[in-house]
């Protein structure tokens, strides 16, 4: 038995007896027959439950909404903050379990952010109201074994007590001994008063609006920017693809992803790379450059012929960008379809002295050795991607294409060739190799 309970059972021992009454004494037996019987609700029998805060199913929807909200920010690669908006409003119902109060019977049940406490409300010896707010009313419950007073909300911005759990607690602690302030008073007594039923349609409307409409319209307006800002991913000119959005919640400009037109890349192998997987690599590379993509690959001795490079006005061997690719031998994460990730593709940017877009810079592949090991033809893909991405390509619808997940085509498809020139403004300056 708790500390709480423990002393309201004595408190209550050492009282003198006083029996309760309660709303539905007051009615009749419910006769099918007699209308004057019929009654909206049940009225509070003192021995019933009821829920005397937000409940966790009450603030479902706006939870639900949150994990929306923040897969569509996942999903679409919104680059904001508003990541932070749907977290916060998954966690809304979790407040409602952590803070939860509700009476069962002569027992008032209540957690302050952690384990279940109780107070028996016939052990109350005074009630007092709390500090006042605009749109909301509290009381606060004195108690032996309470260290300091137990606040209950009786309405607020988005919640409003019901009339039953109100006269639950109200007749509950009518006892002679019991201390009532004249404003905790008469806040109980106005809930039964004729004039404040407008009063309670109005939070009965703001409660619907905060619980139900306020969520479903910000989920609509979450679906409606992602789809926005997924159409201004779009490359012009390349249906069906898609360019990078950086951190800064620019995108990547077309034709210039890392600044500059048709950037000179240096891909670079680690050296725990095996020597099949490295033919492989080697392989899409000089696909990507028979395409007429602006990339060369270093030897494994790291060395490079700078001649294999186009170099546009103003490029030199040291603007050249290294690529890094790893071989990395732990365990690969488990992506969304069970499958696990074959190539990490890291990435950064930085604000374009334009003020509109981002630039790349840096790119780097991370192939997962238990992923793609014996798998020539995924590893093949997943260079592939990797390329497409320092192109500022990120992603493709196309079926067709040779860099959308799990595709059959072993290489670049002419729709991928086209999009990733046409994003690296390499297109009217490197001629693909015929």
């Amino acid at each position: 038995m708790s500390e709480d309970l423990a002393s309201a059972t004595s408190a209550a021992a050492s009282a003198p007896t006083w029996t309760p009454t309660f709303p539905a004494q007051s009615h009749s037996p419910h006769d099918p027959k007699d209308p004057s019987t019929w009654i909206p609700a049940t009225p509070c029998t003192g021995f019933d439950r009821h829920a005397v805060s937000v409940t966790p199913r009450q603030t479902a929807l706006t939870g639900l909404t949150g994990a929306v909200w923040t897969a569509l920010d996942v999903y679409y690669r919104v680059p904001s903050r508003s990541i932070g908006v749907g977290l916060g409003l998954m966690i809304v119902p979790l407040i409602a379990v952590l803070f939860a109060r509700w009476v069962d019977g002569p027992v008032l049940y209540y957690r302050n952010g952690g384990g279940v406490r109780q107070l028996r409300l016939d052990t109350v010896t005074d009630v007092t109201i709390g500090r006042p707010s605009i749109g909301s009313a509290s009381v606060l419950l004195k108690a032996p074994g309470l260290a300091k007073p137990l606040t209950i909300s009786l309405r607020s911005r988005g919640y409003l007590m019901p009339p039953a759990a109100r006269d639950h607690l109200r007749c509950w602690m009518s006892a002679p001994s019991v201390r009532w302030s004249p404003a905790a008073e008469a806040l109980f007594d106005a809930h039964t008063t004729p004039s404040t039923a407008p009063a309670r349609r109005r939070h009965q409307a703001l409660a619907s609006l905060l619980s139900i409409v306020l969520p479903l319209a910000a989920l609509g307006t979450r679906i409606t920017i992602g789809y926005e800002h997924q159409a201004a991913r779009a490359i012009p000119g390349a249906a069906g693809y898609y360019r990078l959005g950086g951190s800064h919640g620019k995108l990547l400009a077309v034709g210039r992803p890392w600044g500059a037109a048709c950037q000179p890349l240096r891909f670079s192998v680690e050296p725990n790379t095996p020597d099949d997987v490295y033919a492989q690599i080697a392989g899409v590379v000089d696909e990507a450059r028979a395409d007429g993509l602006n990339v060369t690959l270093d030897s494994r001795q790291f060395t490079w012929l700078p001649q294999s490079l186009y170099y546009p006005p103003g490029q030199t061997t040291a603007s050249v960008q290294r690529v890094l690719i790893d071989w990395e031998t732990g365990q690969p994460p488990q992506l969304s379809g069970g499958n696990r990730e074959r190539i990490n593709l890291g990435w950064d940017s930085r604000l374009d002295p334009d003020g509109r877009h981002e630039d790349l810079s840096y790119v780097q592949g991370q192939l997962w050795m238990q992923s793609l090991t014996g798998q020539p033809q995924a590893v093949r893909r997943s260079v592939r991607q990797l390329i497409a991405m320092t192109q500022g390509v990120e992603r493709t619808t196309r079926s067709d294409s040779g860099i959308a997940k799990g595709t059959a085509n072993d290489k670049f498809s002419p729709n991928d060739v086209a999009a990733m020139r046409l994003m690296s403004g390499c297109g009217d300056l490197v001629p693909p190799v015929s």
